[in-house]
């Protein structure tokens, strides 16, 4: 049997990139350069990282593939987890996001090597590759509290799971502006992934 890729549309809304290294807070940008170590700058920047909790069948502190070079997130799952949070709003940079996108159906679901491709004009700009679901952390509490009219709750981790966008590597260096389409290619390699 022949697989042929699946694929689905949306737009660019904003691009964020890190403003201070020690700190999980991004901030919104005109334009998100990339190379293939990933944004120069941010904090996941590189081809190398160090491993942590999630990457548990590594020691901690293991230099390993950087599979994480940028994170995404739609707006459509902010807005369910803030309606979870019982707040008004859940911004992308407060969880540390690169992209924030819209009009593509359950984001977070697509499955491990799909292929985000940016067009401007109808030109490709770039291609980033989806390692996996990004899955929620602790670390965006502190900002949530911070900056979201009213107490959260519950805590992030909970609110966000199936719902935290997807994190990933670039497949070909470029620059992604807001208004961007992006066309989401599920590759036949992801489709063997996906849930029946």
């Amino acid at each position: 049997m022949k697989l042929t890729p699946l694929s689905f549309s949306g737009k660019v809304v904003a691009v964020y990139a890190t403003l201070d290294q020690t700190d999980f807070l991004t901030g919104k940008v005109d334009q998100l350069e990339l190379d293939f170590e990933g944004i120069p700058g941010d904090r996941h920047y590189g081809f190398l990282k160090d491993a942590v909790g999630r990457d548990s069948h590594y020691k901690r502190g293991t230099k390993i593939r950087n599979n994480r070079q940028w994170s995404a997130v739609s707006i459509e799952e902010l807005k369910t987890i803030a309606g979870r949070l019982e707040i008004p709003q859940l911004e992308a940079e407060w969880i540390g996001a690169n992209l924030l996108l819209e009009g593509i159906p359950s984001f977070s679901q697509l499955p491990p090597f799909t292929h985000l491709r940016f067009y401007r004009d109808g030109q490709l700009q770039a291609t980033l590759t989806v390692s996996e679901q990004n899955m929620p952390c602790r670390f965006p509490d502190r900002l949530i509290e911070q900056h979201a009219e009213g107490k959260p709750a519950m805590g992030f981790a909970k609110a966000g799971l199936g719902l935290r966008g997807l994190v990933g590597w670039v497949d070909q260096a470029g620059v992604i502006l807001p208004g961007d389409e992006v066309r989401c290619e599920i590759t036949p390699e992801g489709k063997q992934l996906m849930p029946a």
